[in-house]
């Protein structure tokens, strides 16, 4: 985006945080969310959520939990994506506690908690060896409608 002649809108920008995060490249992800600031493109939740993600594919647990914080702070609109790199975190930290808090304030806010989130929070409580939350997740899969196959149950 810097080396072109090209005007680059806001949509360009979160492509492109994006496609860095999978890259493992984080730290590129980054400058270019503050650099933003510095050519004055305006930043919108996407963007937001696009760092959250490279973190998040970077294993840079502690900045994946600090974004996410912030972003709840500002009240920037949180999406199941943002809930899942956060639930993750929690997870790879082994404080399954808070990811299962994060996972019901999901079902309290009205935010979709799909299939793979369900088998995520799933391995993070199996691991913890709380059985009774690995069965309470399936009574609820039952209870949302999310079908428990070998995707999910794995």
């Amino acid at each position: 985006l810097e080396a072109s002649d090209i005007v680059a809108r806001p949509v360009h920008y979160n492509v492109t945080i994006l496609a860095l995060g999978m890259a493992g490249k984080w730290k590129d992800a980054e400058r270019l969310f503050h650099r933003m600031d510095d050519v004055g493109v305006d930043r919108n939740f996407k963007h937001y959520s696009a760092l959250l993600n490279a973190y998040s594919y970077g294993k840079e647990w502690s900045l994946v939990l600090d974004m996410f914080a912030q972003m709840k702070q500002m009240g920037i609109h949180l999406i199941t994506q943002d809930y899942t790199c956060a639930i993750l975190a929690h997870g790879w930290r082994e404080d399954w506690q808070q990811a299962w808090e994060l996972f019901e304030e999901m079902e309290r806010e009205g935010i979709e908690r799909n299939a793979g989130l369900w088998k995520k929070m799933n391995a993070i409580l199996y691991h913890a060896v709380e059985w009774q939350l690995v069965l309470q997740v399936y009574e609820n899969m039952r209870e949302a409608g999310v079908a428990a196959n070998a995707t999910v149950c794995a």
